[in-house]
């Protein structure tokens, strides 16, 4: 999820160099290192799929200028991640492998 500025093509970069470079995002470098063993993902013959859900709620997240809507709207994003968490564990019994949190 993000609540940044930057917004989801941010966070999907972080996750890139997180899977290629070990930086930038906690479950792309945990891939880096527990699937990848240390290597750029491009350079493996990985056969793991990624899978982004994108879903995307307009909002200003600069905090001088944002509302209380658009702390409402945030406050939407992260309750939406919960709930897909909820129905992924509900039905494989497991939450996703590199979801730590």
């Amino acid at each position: 999820m993000s609540n940044a500025k930057g917004g989801v093509k941010g966070r999907l970069k972080q996750f890139i160099n997180g899977i290629e470079k070990n930086t930038s995002h906690s479950a792309g470098m945990r891939f880096f290192k527990e699937y990848c063993h240390n290597k750029p993902f491009s350079s493996t013959k990985n056969t793991k799929n990624f899978y982004f859900i994108p879903q995307c709620l307009k909002c200003n997240v600069i905090k001088e200028e944002r509302t209380p809507n658009d702390l409402q709207t945030m406050g939407e994003v992260a309750r939406l991640e919960y709930y897909l968490l909820a129905y992924i564990k509900e039905n494989n019994k497991n939450e996703p492998e590199l979801n730590k949190k």
